[in-house]
């Protein structure tokens, strides 16, 4: 499973990070709130605008961190609604394959443009692990492998990067005053035709944040690359290039 854990790995870092943050935002408003219930002599009403800027500023802050933490399982979400496959047809497909294996995970994501469901399967006296592919709109498997423990170790590295990479991508957009979506219907405005396959944002070296959404183009093998003002949604550069065709896909 190409990504096999990444998304439990990535919730968990932007939980903890979310957990950190918290401790430290209500030690600060205890803090804030000790100093201001202290017998000092200042106008009472004064003490009650302090605190209550306090808490507003820490409940902004608390929501804009568990927008982030949720923005991996609502991406998951959407892919669900598009698999004509639930998750239990996928993995009874999977059994089907390999009789004595049990599931031990089963993750939903586009692979090579494809919807798939990657499902891990043990075996009874091996250490190895089956992966097998299923079409999330046919049910047909696309692919069978076997990962020895060397794969896999190797697998839970790549995992952890994308997942690094998942939980900023997450804390980026919860930034952003244009959401995703907003970004993908501003973007084919400008290309009336195409077909989403990408979707990033990035940080601009000024510091602001742009959304870069390329788009597949019918009837070509262009790519049309549109960026998206994160804050204004104003359109920046747009380009076209020829997509890159993966020998394996000239078939």
């Amino acid at each position: 499973m190409k990504r096999t854990g990444a998304k439990h790995y990535g919730i968990v870092m932007a939980n903890s990070a979310i957990l950190s943050s918290l401790c430290v935002k209500l030690a600060c408003s205890n803090a804030i709130l000790k100093q201001l219930m202290a017998p000092q002599k200042q106008d009472n009403s004064m003490k009650i605008h302090v605190l209550t800027q306090s808490f507003l500023l820490f409940a902004v802050s608390l929501g804009l961190s568990l927008t982030g933490a949720l923005a991996q399982e609502r991406d998951d979400a959407s892919l669900v609604k598009q698999a004509k496959i639930n998750k239990v047809a996928a993995e009874k497909i999977a059994l089907g394959k390999v009789p004595d294996g049990t599931v031990k995970a089963a993750e939903i994501e586009k692979e090579s443009g494809k919807l798939i469901w990657s499902l891990d399967l043990t075996r009874p006296g091996s250490k190895d692990v089956t992966e097998v592919a299923v079409d999330a709109l046919s049910g047909k498997i696309i692919n069978v492998k076997i990962e020895t423990p060397k794969d896999q170790a190797k697998e839970a590295k790549e995992d952890k990067e994308v997942a690094a990479e998942k939980a900023e991508q997450a804390k980026l957009a919860s930034k952003a005053k244009i959401s995703r979506a907003e970004a993908e219907k501003i973007a084919l405005g400008k290309v009336p035709k195409g077909k989403v396959k990408e979707v990033e944002i990035e940080k601009e070296f000024f510091g602001g944040l742009t959304w870069e959404i390329k788009l597949a183009t019918p009837d070509t093998t262009n790519i049309t690359v549109v960026e998206v003002d994160a804050k204004t949604g104003k359109i920046g550069d747009v380009e076209t290039k020829k997509a890159k065709v993966k020998k394996e896909e000239k078939k």
